[in-house]
């Protein structure tokens, strides 16, 4: 949230098909809204709103909410869950993608980098910002350097927002280099790109460094996952 009475969110699906910016303005929001947000800040929230005739055929920037509430975990996903259309398995150790399983169904059973970026989400929530110690805080602070290119911004700035593009990008760095390129080929040219794009680099060694970066950040964070 900001003070202007708006509140950022990421888009990731629609019940009707439409088409939205990601993220989106969430405008004119109540003060009950805006605590309520507050007090739930890493949950996946469900926002209905007035859907008006200037939206029609349009990719939607902002919306006015009519209710905003948290999407309940899902407790009959262990039960439903099949091992062999999850992008993750193999990627992600058994403890912790088990028990992120038990609440969280698959959703894109193609994309290991969206899956990874659900299962980011998750484990913020999970641990809350201060249940992360002050030597991974530090460890997370010089993952920006260099890599503004990827987050957009210093990461000691913004660690809410990026930290489940950590696990997105690690995963599928991960699958990408097991695969010897044949999978999640995609992020992993985007990553090249990225570093490309300021300047003469060998990108291909950037993405690598980053990606043993990712892999200390993202063992430690596990670590902490566990003892929860």
């Amino acid at each position: 949230p900001d003070d202007g009475g708006s509140i950022h969110i990421s888009v990731e699906e629609s019940d009707y098909n439409l088409k939205f910016d990601s993220p989106i303005w969430i405008e004119e929001a109540t003060g009950k809204q805006r605590k309520y947000i507050e007090s739930n800040l890493y949950e996946e929230f469900e926002v209905s709103f007035i859907y008006t005739n200037d939206m029609v055929g349009k990719t939607i920037y902002r919306v006015e909410p009519v209710s905003i509430k948290v999407v309940p975990e899902d407790t009959a996903s262990a039960v439903l869950y099949a091992p062999d259309t999850d992008p993750l398995r193999g990627l992600v150790a058994d403890d912790v993608l088990d028990k992120y399983r038990a609440t969280n169904p698959v959703k894109y059973p193609d994309s290991v980098y969206e899956e990874a970026k659900r299962l980011g989400h998750w484990v913020l929530k999970t641990v809350g910002k201060g249940g992360f110690s002050k030597k991974f805080m530090e460890m997370e602070g010089h993952i920006g350097n260099g890599n503004e290119c990827i987050y957009g911004t210093d990461t000691g700035n913004n660690f809410d927002n990026n930290f489940a593009y950590y696990y997105a990008f690690y995963y599928a760095l991960k699958d990408y280099y097991a695969s010897n390129g044949t999978r999640s080929k995609e992020c992993y040219e985007d990553l090249v790109d990225s570093y490309e794009y300021f300047g003469d680099c060998d990108s291909a060694k950037l993405v690598e460094d980053h990606y043993k970066e990712l892999q200390d950040l993202i063992t430690a964070s596990n670590n902490i996952l566990r003892k929860k």
